[in-house]
């Protein structure tokens, strides 16, 4: 990869990531030269995976809460009518009942 092709891709980085830009101005550059630069290297690293692995269970869970949310998750594109929700029985169960109709609805 040349200098040039690194820096673009840097710099996309930075215009579709926030954390990215917020990064890069917080911890600016290493100290120069052996141990000192790879220990900086080696921490900043693991403080920017830190932030994108919990930035990461974030997005998961509100993926999970907005699915949660959801009366039926459809995930077959047919037309059914809710019989028996299983979560408001009086043992609670996490099926339900549906019935299903034909494409032309009868």
């Amino acid at each position: 990869m040349s200098q040039d092709q690194g820096t673009a891709d840097v710099s996309r980085v930075h215009d579709t990531n926030p954390w990215a830009a917020w990064m890069g101005a917080v911890w600016g550059t290493p100290p120069s030269g052996g141990l000192g630069q790879d220990a900086w290297s080696y921490w900043r690293d693991a403080c920017q995976r830190a932030v994108l692995f919990w930035d990461v269970m974030r997005q998961r869970g509100d993926n999970y809460v907005a699915n949660i949310a959801k009366t039926a998750p459809n995930v077959l594109k047919f037309e059914f009518a809710l019989v028996a929700d299983g979560r408001k029985l009086p043992r609670p169960v996490n099926y339900a009942s549906c019935a299903s109709h034909a494409a032309g609805g009868r």
